[in-house]
């Protein structure tokens, strides 16, 4: 699949993608997608996984490289993403900042990179490269 037709699909699917008023003061009335909708293995940062998780988040890793890591294995506490940002990605092409992940305890989260994933998903990848730091 060429960049064109990915930003196509991307886009065909974020029309269709089931979107909700966004609740951040600073963009009042932007849409949002929540994360799970989309794919992402949603955890709430009350939930004993994402605890155990931020616990270890900002220490510096044993390793870090980048992988292609399957979509369907990312975890994430971030409950949505803005629709707007991730139209932006599909529509830039921008490859310059790939998104982290954190390896922990056999679960894949993503640290940064939200937008740009979501934009992958929608676009029909199945894989992407990410820096993936282990724990």
């Amino acid at each position: 699949m060429n960049f064109n037709q990915f930003r196509e699909a991307g886009l065909r699917n974020l029309k269709k993608a089931k979107t909700e008023p966004g609740f951040s003061v600073s963009h009042p009335g932007e849409r949002v997608i929540r994360t799970a909708n989309l794919g992402f293995n949603f955890h709430s940062i009350h939930g004993p996984e994402y605890r155990a998780y931020d616990k270890v988040a900002d220490k510096t890793p044993k390793n870090k490289s980048i992988q292609n890591v399957p979509l369907s294995d990312l975890h994430t506490s971030q409950y949505s993403v803005n629709a707007a940002h991730v139209a932006h990605h599909l529509n830039s092409g921008e490859t310059d900042q790939i998104p982290q992940v954190t390896k922990y305890r056999g679960r894949t989260w993503v640290d940064d990179g939200h937008h740009r994933i979501a934009a992958f998903m929608l676009g029909g990848a199945t894989h992407m490269p990410m820096t993936v730091s282990e724990q």
